[in-house]
């Protein structure tokens, strides 16, 4: 009588060792996911002097959050009612150049402050050797310079 052949005890293994491999893999890919969620934004920051005796001072933060930024920017020194329009410019407080991205305008209240949050693409802030963010007297005249700085 012959003896019947059993399958290779490797054989066996196969499905095992091949769930073994892909388990890590996905267990990888969902703690990158969580971390790339997890991770913090990028953030820049300016703090913008009075120019041109305007006795106006401030703020400036950026963050950037996927394709967009959210500028932020704190005015303090205005005349009550005033909107004094923002942006972002090439160049540096001593040289500053074109508007990158226009932030709207920082409307102070009667203490003399006032708060903006504009979101522009991030891509338009990309690429620039210096940037700078810039509030302007409503004749255009600047009032407050900021450099940003990257955290």
């Amino acid at each position: 009588m012959q003896r019947a052949q059993l399958a290779s005890p490797w054989i066996l293994l196969l499905p095992v060792a091949a769930l073994a491999c892909t388990k890590p893999a996905a267990k990888e890919a969902a703690a990158t996911s969580d971390q790339m969620q997890m991770a913090p934004a990028a953030s820049e920051t300016a703090t913008l002097a009075a120019k041109n005796n305007s006795g106006i001072t401030g703020t400036a933060s950026l963050t950037a959050s996927g394709d967009s930024t959210t500028v932020t920017v704190t005015l303090d020194g205005g005349k009550a009612g005033t909107a004094y329009p923002t942006h972002v410019h090439m160049g540096d407080c001593t040289n500053p150049g074109g508007v990158v991205a226009p932030l709207g305008s920082v409307t102070v209240g009667a203490d003399g402050s006032g708060t903006s949050t504009t979101t522009v693409p991030s891509a338009k802030l990309e690429g620039q050797a210096a940037l700078l963010v810039q509030s302007h007297q409503p004749d255009g005249t600047p009032a407050a310079c900021g450099d940003l700085v990257k955290q």
